[in-house]
């Protein structure tokens, strides 16, 4: 494999490096100045989280238990916020959180991921300027901007190219401990990554492992000269470099993934393995999506027309990646001599795509009974990413192609003319048929025509004139990195509506922004209006709400009205959940007292009973719920048969009073008061249960029962008492301590490596 160029010669890699990151930088900054922000999720969801994640770091604390939004939640156990990823609270840390807070983390996943493609193609032996013509095209294909708004899915995809280049390191150069910088990177993507995208790199990389060891024969194969032989040392080395990226890894990613599948076990019903049918097919790419390679305004179609590709979001119909990348492509697969690698690569590509289209095919049906982590995740279009990178590998390997055949150059360039220009017709009829099949076109028409045409008619012309010109050849860097920066900033327009809003609220976000974390000056008061959670904002203000727009909940959550991103969903009438929803929320004290109560598994058809017996009352009656039937309501299915005996029971339940307490303490990981209890019986406190609650009363531990479906009961005898709940995670902080000293480790140990060969190059 050639392994790119010497290590003596970098300062071009440095300057393209340089001009990718001021180029991205120039991008943001204008999006920024113009009063266009990052839309959808990232405004709703990533923005304010990231903003809290701020606040607690300023405070030298990590974003544990977030007690403001649907009566609290276990905030670590939602990775995709990055309470455990020491880059996403470092960069909080410094840049203070808010609005540009957020742009600026945006701008260092586009930065990780672009660098990430320069450096990959370096080791893969490419030239400075296909690296870098690459690295933009990609940085601005229908993938990248299409997922603008969903931060965690880029965090976790922008390391792939380093995991792949430390891997392919060890395999090159027989050693280990690449593989150990690799795992540290994995570990990494997974702390502040969607956990789709995680499975899916480490499949990936076991793919591109796969490739390497089956691309080898006894033909030459400058691609596949690194590894030799298919040989038993060969296959263990093999497993041994992907155990050790698993081991590590596993380190990294503890804290997020311990928080996941134990803390908010009972808490979320996402915790468990989907149903396959949703796993297959939900938000799938159609297959007549895949026409959205030929243009970055196909996709727009969708704004004009929500009947087109139906079920998937606009931002997963998007595959643009630039005429560059197709053309490079397919001279690498086309190369002489072939390469075995650059056809495992392009297959390993295309079986990512076929997942891609979900249950049209049944590869992600096989994938889902075979590899069991793909059973958690949906958005099976998200595989197409892989494709697409894949096709960036390849354009890699086919600028090596031009930049190695200096003797015949003209001819190089002229056979990639003609492969540009045959791609011309398969993507006009790709366009045109999709614009026949929209039954309304959107705005930017004209602007989609001419970037067509400029495109995919302008590059094979190009590439015509390079073959032709010498001294223009002469220029074919400048000349072909300016056309993957127009390409791209053509793209960036017209994926705009996707991944951009126009926003002039900056100046009173910064105004209602509240950095304490102390609840107590709100006592128990909670906003009642749905409207102060739309979008989070109610987070950086820090107000205390009844709602927000949260993926993390369970069934009862939903149905409660909780959850903004759940209100189409509530079976009920207002008037049915509307006692509930008044008990948790408003001026008046939220914690309750009942005698009688009944205990019994959180089952939907209890629920319903409850519910019933809630409107009946006007008032709220009280239920409670062992441990461990709180932590397996998630696994109960929705037709789950309760005991009728004890849905008799719900409805003769009294109703419960509620009763003052005098609060102690309040901040995210604790709630401590005094109360008055006329008689024996047990207290409700409606804030969320969760597994790490440990509670205590009068010093003494105390069990936390589940009370009502989805709050915290405690049992109490008459008389005052001194009530104190704490939040405890699952192994903290050992876990937290092990991920990131290993982290420090690593680092140390690459910096101490680095000094080593400074040290043997000056002797």
């Amino acid at each position: 494999m050639a392994s790119g160029i010497p290590a003596d010669d970098s300062r071009p890699w440095i300057a393209a490096a340089a001009a990718l990151v001021a180029l991205l930088a120039a991008v943001v900054m204008a999006l920024w100045w113009g009063h266009w922000i990052l839309s959808f999720d990232a405004f709703g969801l990533f923005s304010p989280y990231y903003t809290l994640v701020a606040d607690f770091a300023a405070e030298g604390q990590l974003l544990l238990w977030e007690p403001w939004s649907n009566g609290g939640s276990p905030a670590h156990a939602y990775v995709e916020m990055g309470s455990f990823s020491p880059l996403t609270v470092l960069h909080a840390w410094l840049t203070g959180g808010g609005h540009l807070g957020f742009q600026l983390y945006w701008l260092s996943i586009w930065v990780i991921g672009g660098l990430g493609l320069l450096v990959l193609g370096r080791h893969l032996g490419a030239p400075v300027w296909g690296s870098l013509a690459v690295a933009i095209s990609f940085g601005f294909s229908g993938f990248w901007l299409g997922h603008a708004t969903h931060t965690s899915w880029l965090y976790a995809f922008s390391f792939l190219p380093w995991i792949v280049w430390r891997v392919d390191g060890a395999l090159a150069r027989e050693r280990l401990w690449p593989c150990v910088e690799a795992g540290a990177l994995y570990g990494l993507s997974a702390l502040a990554g969607h956990p789709a995208l995680v499975v899916l790199n480490g499949l990936f990389v076991g793919g591109w492992v796969m490739a390497r060891l089956a691309s080898q024969s006894s033909t030459p194969d400058p691609d596949a000269a690194a590894v030799r032989g298919l040989e038993p040392r060969t296959l263990a080395r093999a497993a041994l470099a992907l155990a050790t990226v698993v081991a590590v890894g596993g380190v990294v990613l503890s804290p997020a993934y311990a928080a996941f599948l134990v803390d908010a076990a009972g808490y979320a019903d996402r915790v468990g393995a989907l149903d396959r049918a949703i796993a297959v097919s939900d938000q799938r790419l159609f297959p007549s999506a895949i026409a959205t390679i030929a243009s970055p305004y196909l996709p727009m179609l969708k704004f004009a027309d929500p009947a087109l590709w139906p079920g998937t979001w606009v931002g997963l119909c998007a595959n643009y990646v630039g005429p560059l990348i197709p053309a490079l492509a397919l001279l690498a697969l086309f190369a002489r001599p072939r390469s075995r690698f650059a056809g495992w690569i392009a297959l390993l590509g295309l079986l990512n795509l076929a997942c891609a289209v979900g249950d049209s095919l049944p590869l992600r049906g096989w994938l889902y009974d075979w590899v069991p982590p793909t059973r958690y995740f949906r958005h099976t279009a998200v595989m197409r990413g892989y494709f697409l990178f894949a096709l960036g590998v390849l354009a890699l390997l086919g600028s090596r192609e031009l930049a190695a055949d200096r003797a015949g150059a003209a001819a190089t360039w002229k056979r990639l003319a003609w492969i540009s220009g045959g791609l011309f017709v398969p993507m006009a009829i790709a366009y045109v048929a999709t614009l026949g099949t929209a039954a309304a076109l959107a705005p930017g028409i004209a602007l989609g025509n001419a970037h067509f045409a400029l495109a995919w008619l302008g590059a094979p012309c190009l590439f015509l004139l390079l073959a032709r010109s010498p001294r223009l050849r002469s220029r074919s860097a400048v000349l072909l990195v300016g056309v993957a920066i127009a390409d791209g900033l053509l793209g960036l327009v017209q994926s705009s509506p996707m991944m951009t809003f126009s926003y002039t609220g900056f100046t009173a976000d910064a105004a209602r922004r509240n950095r304490t974390l102390e609840l107590a000056r709100h006592g128990l008061w909670r906003d009642p209006d749905p409207r102060s959670a739309l979008g989070n904002r109610h987070l950086p203000a820090k107000i205390p709400t009844v709602e927000s727009f949260s993926t993390l909940n369970s069934r009862f959550h939903t149905r409660t009205g909780l959850g903004t991103a759940s209100w189409h969903n509530v079976p009920e009438s207002w008037s049915d959940v509307a006692t509930l929803r008044r008990a948790i929320s408003g001026d008046e004290d939220r914690t309750w007292f009942a005698a009688d109560v009944v205990e019994l598994a959180p089952t939907e058809p209890a629920f319903t009973a409850y519910v019933a017996r809630a409107k009946a009352l006007h008032a709220l009656p009280i239920v409670v719920h062992a441990r461990d039937a709180m932590l397996a309501a998630g696994a109960l299915r929705s037709d789950t048969v309760t005991d009728t005996g004890a849905l008799a029971q719900i409805a003769a339940l009294p109703a419960a009073r509620r009763i003052a307490v005098e609060l102690s303490a309040y901040r995210p990981t604790q709630l401590a008061f005094s109360v008055d209890v006329p008689e024996s019986g047990w207290l409700l406190v409606t804030d969320r249960w969760a597994r790490g609650w440990r509670a205590s009363v009068d010093g003494q531990p105390a069990e936390v029962w589940g009370g009502s479906f989805l709050f915290r009961a405690l049992r109490v005898d008459s008389g005052r008492h001194e009530v104190d709940f704490r939040f405890v995670p699952y192994l903290h902080p050992w876990l937290w301590i092990a991920s990131w000293g290993t982290l420090a480790a690593i680092a140390l140990g690459c910096a101490r490596a680095r000094m080593f060969d400074r040290s043997a190059l000056r002797s």
